[in-house]
């Protein structure tokens, strides 16, 4: 079965979809019912003319590239297990995304509040300021003293953050096959 195919099965295809069903068929549907058509053969012809003698030999490599794509998929191992790591990262990634993205609501609803509590009080801005400022300061403090202790520590957190990424993924894949 050919089409739109790139979420079969917990897999997403390594080729991308074909330009003929994603790009020009919705065309084609509107010239053949007759809607476009006269749109198309008064006002586009010339530019239609070369579009035409561009996008043939571009349809004609999509075309056989997705044919043998399709015809080999299901032989090599490793086009398989590609597309299932692939679908399993894309998985992860959009989980770790909808994370960031509520963290990063929250912390803004955070501080427009303690930004308006401050604002209410008299001397309250400058108060806030200061706090902000000694905190990333503290903060600074915080993270050269953790790096003098464990040099090493620069690398091991992004280490130990590509583990717990590539967890999630092969826990996803496993899901996949349960």
């Amino acid at each position: 079965r050919r089409g739109n195919t790139s979420r079969k099965c917990g897999k997403v295809r390594l080729i991308w979809p074909s330009v003929r069903r994603r790009c020009l068929q919705p065309a084609f549907d509107l010239v053949r019912t007759g809607q476009g058509m006269v749109f198309l053969c008064l006002v586009c012809w010339p530019f239609m003319i070369m579009l035409t003698g561009l996008l043939v030999p571009i349809l004609l490599i999509d075309e056989a590239l997705q044919y043998f794509y399709d015809s080999v998929v299901s032989k090599w191992e490793v086009t398989a297990g590609g597309e299932e790591i692939l679908c399993a990262v894309l998985y992860a990634l959009k989980a770790w995304y909808m994370v960031a993205k509520i963290s990063v609501k929250q912390s803004f609803r955070l501080a427009k509040r303690q930004y308006t509590r401050a604002a209410s009080r008299p001397g309250g801005l400058s108060q806030l300021a200061l706090d902000v400022g000694c905190g990333a300061l503290d903060v600074s403090k915080k993270t050269a003293a953790y790096i003098a202790a464990d040099p090493l520590i620069v690398y091991t957190i992004p280490r130990d953050t590509v583990v717990a990424f590539w967890g999630q993924v092969e826990t996803v894949r496993h899901s996949m096959h349960a």
